[in-house]
């Protein structure tokens, strides 16, 4: 049952790298211009997802030892990738988003970092009635 659980599990990870991918340097994703290079759609996500599944399958095939290297060098990553989100709760400032919702809903967002009279009205809005 472990083994099976972990055989899922790869498989929604790979999914998510190859959307998170394709988000950032898809012609379709909303990098900055200069980034979007990949080509997207079915048969793409597709050839993204196999290409890293069969560098997992090089990884294991090899043995242990890499497997093990491979390891340590995603939680060294995890962690680096987890700090950069803390500290990006300081760094980043206020900031106004829009939302749309399809093609004609419009909503209004902001984000306004770590603030005092934010979390003041967060805490006595009532969202539980």
């Amino acid at each position: 049952m472990f083994y099976l659980a972990n055989v899922c599990a790869c498989g929604v990870y790979v999914l998510g790298l190859v959307e998170a991918i394709l988000d950032v340097f898809g012609l379709d994703g909303t990098g900055s211009s200069e980034l979007r290079a990949l080509p997207q759609g079915y048969f793409w996500n597709f050839l993204y997802g196999s290409a890293v599944l069969f560098l997992c399958l090089l990884v294991c095939m090899v043995g242990a030892e890499i497997y093990s290297k491979a390891s340590f060098f995603i939680f060294l990553l995890v962690n680096i990738v987890l700090v950069t989100i803390f500290i990006s709760f300081f760094s980043v400032g206020p900031r106004l988003f829009h939302i749309i919702r399809g093609g004609n809903q419009t909503f209004s967002a902001s984000y306004t970092g770590f603030n005092v009279s934010t979390l003041h009205d967060n805490l006595n809005a009532m969202y539980s009635r």
